[in-house]
Parts: structure tokens; sequence; C-alpha cells
């Protein structure tokens, strides 16, 4: 038996059947935008409208090789021009983003995938059609949950190939 990506969400409410797009982010100032919780927000703005459509964002960050790690899943509540964006208060980074952004989507965070967020670990590939062969962590620090075969409806809809993944025990420091 083998498990898919999705259907691991869909055990914690996450809605297949909703036009979902997947990100993941891999900044220059990716420790710095983690270390002060902000990568919501950064997803929030965008140069392209990438979101434009979706109901819902799978988030992901950069980790080491071709990894990357689980963030969130965000519903998309709606857009505005990126000058009419969010910026907490004093924040030089979403400053910058809302400079270099045209686009601000509306992202409330769904708190049901809290349990995976910087766990859940899944090998990216190179680009969005990577696809790999075999387990990428030492068995030591994961648990590795199973791979798929075949991707599942969400992925094909995007041209999406299966990733393989594991869930972490327990956190450890980035």
């Amino acid at each position: 038996m083998t498990l898919e990506l999705v259907q691991l969400l869909t055990t914690l409410g996450f809605d297949k059947r909703i036009k979902t797009r997947l990100v993941r982010h891999a900044p220059h100032n990716l420790k710095e935008i983690l270390e002060r919780d902000m990568l919501g927000l950064y997803t929030a703005y965008e140069r392209d409208p990438r979101f434009d459509g979706c109901k819902q964002v799978v988030c992901f960050y950069r980790d080491k090789g071709t990894r990357a790690r689980f963030h969130g899943v965000y519903r998309v509540l709606g857009k505005r021009a990126a000058k009419n964006g969010d910026i907490p208060r004093n924040n030089d980074l979403a400053k910058r983003w809302k400079a270099a952004s045209h686009h601000f989507y509306v992202l409330e965070l769904d708190e049901q995938f809290a349990d995976l967020k910087d766990r859940l670990v899944i090998e990216w590939g190179r680009g969005y059609s990577g696809m790999v062969s075999e387990v990428i962590a030492k068995q030591s620090h994961t648990r590795n949950i199973r791979t798929w075969s075949s991707p599942g409806p969400i992925f094909r809809l995007l041209g999406l190939q299966p990733y393989l993944f594991t869930i972490e025990r327990s956190l450890r420091p980035r």
C-alpha cells in the first residue's frame, strides 16, 4: 500500500476537490523570514498572479538539496493590488515585498495542518517535475510514511509528478 501526499493531507481535512496551488519558497533570506514567522506574508505577495482562481495554497520552503519542508495550507480569501497589501508595523521585509510585487493575496492559515508544520519533508525534485526513487532522510531522525507510484488528481491537474515524503518525529533546529 502506498500513501500519497494528498491522501496524508486529506486525513487532516484537506479537500482535494478545491483548486489548489503548491508553492516552494527559496528566497536568499529564508532563515530570517522563518525566524520572524513571516512565510505566510511572504507567500501573500506575488509579482505574477500565481494564485488567481485558487482556493487554497499548500506552502513549502526550501530545505537541504531538493527537499522541501511543509509550512502550511492557506485558504485564499481574496486578492488586491500589492500597494494595498498588509504591512506589519516597522517591517522592512514586508515593505520590500510590497514594492516588488503586483498582487497581494489575502491568505488564512488552516490550523488543521499545524502538526505537520516544519516536520513534513518532501522530495521536491528539480523544478516542478522532479521524481526520485529513494527516501532522502536518515532513518534515525525520520519515519518513512510511504511513497506513491502515481500522482493523485490534484497533482495531475497541475502537471506535477509524485513526491517522496517523510514526517520527522520531532522538530530539530534549522
